[in-house]
């Protein structure tokens, strides 16, 4: 187990005293087991060391996007009533804050597993705490590493022994899962943040990294500088990508470029992994479910046949649930989704609800729809179908612009905005498909560049 930054390297010894030093740190400032501590802070050495003591100390983490507006962040802290907030930031209104390098040489608490608090947004928009099943709060922490061993296995074969790239948002559910748990089964880890694709493709070679998780957008970005780029690649084993629908011609020439390492996933982060691709895997599917995990297809409540399209429901461990997705099983049991529930763009998850309510408190806004357009790099882009109080004035969309970016993160504020008299909803006032489909069209919107 050791670390890696674009600063400096830590190896196994100096890692290990680094964690420790954090949680006698936390400690220090009375935090005690069983307590939730968010961290807000950006990729960085010091943001691994903080989780691995949390989780080494009985403290349950709290992952928090740095990029949430104050309302959003005010949103998430209350509903997650952390005991404090371990961030690089001067101040958190309302909340005790711990700076990301906490650290003491005082009492190291005694190692007992913490937990994971992950937050997503709802159908509704609204942030929803979801605790993650892979710890388990108060369990000693040599039984909780030997069970964290079956991960290594199957389903998801993590490494215990490779060189892993942490490369997107460590807040995330899938770039934490697929670089933090290796890194707790012994791998050594490869921290960037925000990098470009030179640099990422570069870090591959120079650390001779075994596995990565990446989003399609990275992919495309990728493909986009190798002809710039001089790139071995020959040490990847694994590539997961998941975070959004990936081009089939964007993974053929990734294929014919890395070789055979890539595996898709599907997922969420209150579902987990449902389904991995496998070298069988039929072009345009997400591959099948996951040991331990049904995926159901039904339509008005009711089963459908392979082949039919419906609402991709998840059944494990007892429990069923639906992330809203669209799509059917062929008859090998592969899963093809049809449409989402929410817009994935770059890798990151939008709530169309969430836009819509902010939007529909704009005073010269009566209606509205917000969407996923198709995009070649970012896979969907956050777009809106707007119905105006009054015919659309020059201006309207910088000023709906300014208004989203007031209330959310700035991944979520609409690229751009198209107008119309109304939008073709039924007597339920749901909105009709097909008038939709129409009343978009080839999407002449307003482009709202980020």
């Amino acid at each position: 187990m050791s670390l890696v930054t674009a600063e400096r390297r830590y190896a196994a010894e100096e890692l290990e005293a680094r964690v420790r030093s954090r949680a006698a740190g936390l400690h220090a400032a009375g935090v005690r087991a069983g307590d939730r501590v968010a961290v807000l802070a950006h990729n960085g050495a010091e943001v691994v060391e903080v989780v691995l003591a949390c989780w080494r100390s009985g403290l349950v983490v709290v992952p928090v996007n740095p990029q949430l507006t104050p309302g959003e962040l005010a949103a998430v802290l209350a509903d997650a009533r952390p005991r404090a907030v371990v961030t690089d930031r001067d101040a958190v209104d309302g909340h005790r804050v711990l700076p990301v390098d906490v650290a003491s040489r005082g009492a190291v608490p005694p190692e007992v597993t913490g937990g994971l608090l992950l937050y997503t947004s709802g159908s509704t928009g609204q942030p929803r705490g979801v605790v993650s099943g892979l710890l388990t709060p108060g369990e000693p922490w040599a039984r909780a590493r030997r069970r964290l061993t079956a991960l290594t296995l199957d389903p998801w074969r993590l490494p215990a022994d490779g060189v892993v790239l942490l490369a997107g948002p460590w807040h995330h559910a899938a770039p934490l899962f697929f670089g933090l748990f290796p890194l707790l089964l012994g791998s050594r880890l490869v921290v960037l943040d925000r990098p470009r694709p030179h640099e990422l493709l570069a870090t591959v070679d120079a650390e001779r990294v075994t596995h990565a998780h990446l989003v399609p957008t990275q992919l495309v970005r990728a493909l986009a500088v190798r002809a710039d780029v001089p790139f071995d690649g020959g040490s990847l084993r694994r590539v997961w990508h998941g975070g959004g629908p990936c081009p089939p011609e964007v993974r053929r020439a990734v294929v014919d470029w890395w070789g055979p390492v890539l595996t898709e996933y599907y997922g969420a982060t209150e579902a987990g992994i449902v389904t991995l691709t496998a070298p069988d895997t039929p072009e345009g599917s997400v591959g099948r479910p996951v040991a331990g995990t049904e995926v159901l297809i039904l339509a008005d409540g009711n089963a459908v046949a392979p082949g039919e399209v419906g609402e991709v429901w998840v059944r494990r461990a007892g429990r069923t649930f639906t992330c809203g997705d669209e799509g059917r099983l062929d008859a090998a049991g592969n899963l093809h989704l049809t449409g989402r529930s929410a817009i994935l763009t770059g890798g990151v998850t939008v709530r169309p609800a969430e836009v819509a309510a902010v939007l529909r408190d704009h005073p010269e806004v009566i209606d509205t729809v917000v969407f996923g357009f198709p995009d070649e790099e970012f896979g969907a882009l956050v777009a809106a179908v707007v119905v105006p109080v009054h015919p659309a004035r020059p201006g309207l969309a910088g000023d709906l612009d300014a208004h989203c970016r007031t209330r959310l993160a700035a991944y979520k504020v609409p690229r751009g905005y198209g107008f119309v008299p109304e939008l073709p909803r039924d007597h339920a006032g749901k909105l009709r498909a097909a008038g939709l489909r129409a009343a978009i069209g080839t999407w002449p919107g307003t482009a709202s560049r980020r």
